[in-house]
């Protein structure tokens, strides 16, 4: 849920995909996923102390959580990826693989919100690990590697197949559908902590 909005990165990919191949974007998602591991290593292991520590306000803490997240699919509603593309097309140049990994992977690491959006997500789930639990730990860690790679190898992929047929609505709309169904899981997980 983390990586599927097309923020900054998502367009990069998106784009590198359009101008290069599958492979550049496919590999400059792999830099988002690598900052996304670190990033699930630290919540695995902080989790469970955030969430021993507000317990008590344990409501509170899951609609402020639910604020952010809902804040963040309106954020992807209305951003428009399509000045984003056009800002990084008319900075097109060649670039290697390790380039278009490193680049997206310090963009992401960088990024402040990212580990928040992991903190809050494991405890919106209520996620807890205990520090001797390496096992559950390695198997939450190996799924947001797997996934993350996999959405960035599927995007890349979609991309790529249709290449030609892309237009900058298509964009456009990717980024509202994203938006949208940020939304909708928070509204429901909102009803559903209500009743």
């Amino acid at each position: 849920m983390v990586s599927i909005p097309l923020g900054p990165v998502g367009v990069m990919c998106i784009q590198r995909t359009l101008n290069r191949g599958r492979w550049a974007g496919f590999i400059s998602g792999l830099g988002a996923a690598a900052a996304d591991v670190i990033f699930s290593v630290f919540a695995v292991f902080s989790a469970k102390i955030i969430i021993e520590n507000v317990e008590k306000h344990q409501d509170w803490f899951q609609i402020v959580g639910g604020v952010i997240f809902l804040a963040v699919g309106v954020k992807i509603f209305i951003t428009n990826p399509v000045v984003q593309l056009k800002k990084r097309q008319a900075k097109k140049k060649e670039n290697s693989f390790l380039w278009d990994f490193l680049s997206v992977f310090i963009i992401t690491i960088t990024n402040p919100v990212a580990i928040l959006l992991f903190l809050i997500a494991f405890s919106y789930v209520g996620l807890t690990i205990e520090p001797n639990e390496y096992s559950k730990a390695s198997a939450v860690i190996s799924g947001i590697a797997i996934g993350t790679s996999a959405w960035w190898f599927l995007l890349a992929s979609v991309v790529n197949l249709f290449r030609r047929k892309i237009t900058l609505r298509s964009l456009w709309m990717i980024n509202k559908v994203a938006g949208a169904l940020i939304v909708v899981f928070v509204l429901g997980s909102f009803i559903n902590m209500l009743l």
